[in-house]
């Protein structure tokens, strides 16, 4: 199997909060999104790097931070491109919430 090149992006959806984006930065390692959710920034690293059933780059981890603005953590999944239609966050493996893209 080819191992998956990472690229940077910035991604941008909309939620019960607002507007915000995700901007994924890879590293040696498998790298780290940087977002601001209502007032909480946060740093979420990348654990997960795989393909979904489209065959499109999937980015997945905790959203670490997050119980300043939900009060809880989530597992996140993410298409690795600046046009990812959605970004999904599951809490023990039952999806809680689904944010779609926003343009602009």
């Amino acid at each position: 199997m080819t191992p998956i090149s990472l690229q940077p992006f910035i991604a941008k959806f909309v939620g019960p909060e607002g507007n915000y984006a995700v901007e994924f930065t890879p590293t040696n390692g498998l790298g780290s999104i940087k977002t601001t959710i209502g007032d909480a920034a946060m740093t979420w690293h990348v654990d997960f790097v795989g393909l979904n059933e489209g065959g499109d780059v999937i980015l997945g981890g905790i959203t670490t931070g997050s119980q300043a603005v939900w009060g809880d953590c989530y597992w996140f999944e993410v298409e690795a491109d600046a046009g990812a239609r959605s970004i999904e966050y599951w809490g023990d493996q039952v999806l809680w919430r689904k944010d779609g893209a926003t343009c602009g």
